[in-house]
């Protein structure tokens, strides 16, 4: 098959187009997609593929190299990089990257998710990551699926992708030795543990030594934990009405195992929050934009009892 020249008046391009100008197969764009993560253009709410004008011209690249009896992933390996160092393509801001990344979650596009969770890994720094990609594209992607425009099947994908990318940060933080104790854990009945899990990076990247519980603590064993361990912070994520109603037991528990000074930070976006919990000390709701504040204030505090015990 022979390339030809990309119509000027044409700006988005199905794959058989895309396929047609650049002198390949449908089946072969498919097949490197999976490959390699390339490419990986945004889906239209029906599923099918919408290429750019810049994507089409790394296609054909691509495709004029392997002609020349270049290796597949070494064609599009360098052209990727040739690409980069160029600026042929413009880096996408964090919010396009969400809006492409949810769509080829919602088509259950594994291969196209990871691509774009690998550019977002690769271009932004952690806070961005965290703050304008990750979180934004699982509230959407939540959104949808209450919206029934989304699987549990996909949701469970994305969420599966992101826990293997925060866990491998984890991994390379390895545990702190010095810093704020910090007890991290999920409200009762409480299963949905990806944003606790992603607080418990960010506090190891920040100096806390932690201890992470997981999903779904009963109320007896998140008490009896902070008892012995008497961290400086106890950070719980509750999502649901049923989780963040369950934690109204959870003060009167500490006070009947004199556990005092226990500073609770309880998150996670359920409904009704509060509501249900907002007149029980020492339980502090917090919102999402609070987080870097609230950590701040802890951390100064912290710091202000390690200088008064070594007076």
């Amino acid at each position: 098959m022979n390339a030809t020249r990309i119509p000027e008046d044409e700006q988005r391009f199905a794959i058989s187009r895309v396929a047609e100008i650049c002198g390949t197969t449908p089946s072969t764009l498919r097949s490197w997609e999976r490959r390699y993560g390339f490419p990986a253009p945004p889906r239209r709410g029906s599923g099918h593929r919408v290429y750019t004008r810049e994507e089409v011209e790394l296609i054909r690249e691509v495709v004029a190299r392997t002609q020349r009896g270049v290796a597949v992933s070494l064609a599009i390996e360098d052209v990727r990089q040739q690409a980069s160092a160029a600026t042929k393509i413009a880096p996408l801001k964090p919010v396009e990257l969400v809006s492409r990344f949810v769509d080829a979650v919602q088509a259950l596009d594994i291969a196209s998710a990871r691509a774009i969770f690998r550019q977002a890994w690769e271009m932004l720094d952690w806070d961005t990551l965290a703050r304008e990609f990750i979180m934004p594209a699982m509230r959407e992607i939540g959104d949808r699926w209450h919206a029934g425009q989304l699987s549990v099947a996909a949701e469970h994908m994305a969420s599966s992708l992101v826990r293997t990318h925060v866990l491998s940060v984890i991994r390379f933080l390895g545990d702190q030795q010095d810093g704020p104790e910090a007890i991290c854990a999920c409200a009762p009945d409480e299963q949905h543990d990806l944003g606790l899990l992603m607080l418990s990076a960010d506090l190891r990247r920040r100096g806390w030594q932690v201890m992470y519980l997981g999903a779904a603590v009963p109320i007896e064993e998140l008490t009896c934990a902070v008892e012995l361990a008497q961290p400086h912070a106890v950070f719980i994520s509750a999502t649901t009405i049923d989780s963040a109603r369950a934690l109204r037991r959870l003060p009167e528990a500490l006070r009947e195992r004199d556990v005092a000074n226990a500073r609770i930070i309880v998150g996670g976006g359920a409904p009704e929050l509060h509501e249900l919990l907002g007149d029980l000390p020492p339980l502090r709701i917090v919102e999402e934009r609070e987080v870097e504040h609230v950590l701040e204030a802890l951390e100064s505090e912290w710091r202000g009892q390690r200088l008064t015990a070594l007076r």
